[in-house]
């Protein structure tokens, strides 16, 4: 080979080193899931609206009229749009559903309500959980981010309170609280220091503090597969109010008789927390789907419950 060809492989090889380095250094890097937890019971989900939200969430109707900017979805809907606070793939999907959901809680109301709320709903869980997952693959694919959304889903689609007051009438107390290792929860699950979730006193067994189980979906003593030592705080008997609040005695109807559920604030693991949802998540898309199959053909399948029951 003559110097020329050789100067010229030598050129050759030195081109391709710095488009490779360049191209490392410049490519962006993939965006991974996160979130920073918001502390629905101090109000740090008051912020100002970026304007960018409306390319995110292709918002219409309800929360783009500035009167319903304080409405307690639409500034779900906000917090899940903001990029400096919220990012999963798909999210952009998920917000504009969860907006068709919004809306159409505010539309004239047609027989075919319910039908549509749960189609919404199990597209909604669709985008992030793969139906023809067994329970233990959707439980490996959830993620803390993922966690996090399925909280604000639930807000959204049942009008279940972000926040209790205690029997004291005055404390505060959110219904599912993360706590993320600096304050933001990333797709790696040990970024949850735990989870503190206000649920019925019932569901949670303590009896075993070494072997602590759970029960959803009539399904009995579950054995929590993390064996983190949960802690339980009695909150009473939830009365209904604008910011509903326990009280420690059972409230009784007309007749005297004991009505109303007792509910403890357990702070459990982030893995016990996924174990739970997977196993809701799981049931609600076969439930969703099942209803849709049997109900909205010829009625209205109004059964405005959640896709997920946590």
């Amino acid at each position: 080979m003559n110097r020329i060809g050789v100067i010229l492989i030598i050129i050759f090889v030195v081109i391709v080193i710095i488009t490779t380095v360049l191209l490392i250094v410049l490519l962006p890097e993939k965006k991974k899931s996160f979130a920073i937890p918001l502390q629905d019971a101090i109000g740090e989900d008051d912020f100002v609206q970026d304007p960018r939200l409306e390319t995110y969430t292709q918002q219409t109707s309800f929360c783009n009229d500035p009167i319903n900017q304080n409405d307690s979805k639409c500034k779900i809907l906000k917090y899940l749009s903001d990029p400096e606070k919220f990012y999963i793939p798909n999210i952009k999907k998920i917000t504009s559903k969860l907006n068709q959901f919004i809306n159409i809680e505010h539309d004239t109301p047609s027989e075919n309500l319910g039908c549509r709320k749960m189609t919404i709903g199990l597209e909604i869980l669709k985008l992030f959980i793969d139906e023809n997952n067994t329970v233990e693959q959707i439980e490996q694919t959830l993620n803390p981010p993922q966690l996090i959304l399925i909280k604000y889903i639930n807000h959204i689609m049942t009008g279940q309170a972000k926040t209790y007051k205690k029997a004291d009438g005055v404390t505060k107390v959110d219904s599912i609280l993360f706590d993320c290792k600096g304050n933001r929860c990333t797709e790696d699950m040990d970024s949850i220091k735990s989870v503190s979730v206000i649920i019925h006193t019932r569901l949670i067994n303590l009896t075993d503090l070494e072997n602590p189980k759970f029960s959803i979906f009539g399904s009995d003593d579950i054995p929590f597969n993390d064996k983190y030592s949960i802690t339980a705080e009695e909150l009473g008997y939830a009365v209904s109010g604008d910011t509903p609040t326990f009280q420690t005695v059972q409230p009784v109807n007309e007749d005297g008789k004991p009505i109303g559920e007792h509910f403890t604030l357990y702070t459990i693991s982030g893995l016990q927390f996924r174990q739970m949802c997977a196993i809701d998540a799981f049931n609600s898309l076969d439930t969703i789907k099942t209803l849709l199959d049997k109900t909205c053909p010829t009625g209205s399948g109004d059964v405005s419950g959640t896709p997920l029951a946590i």
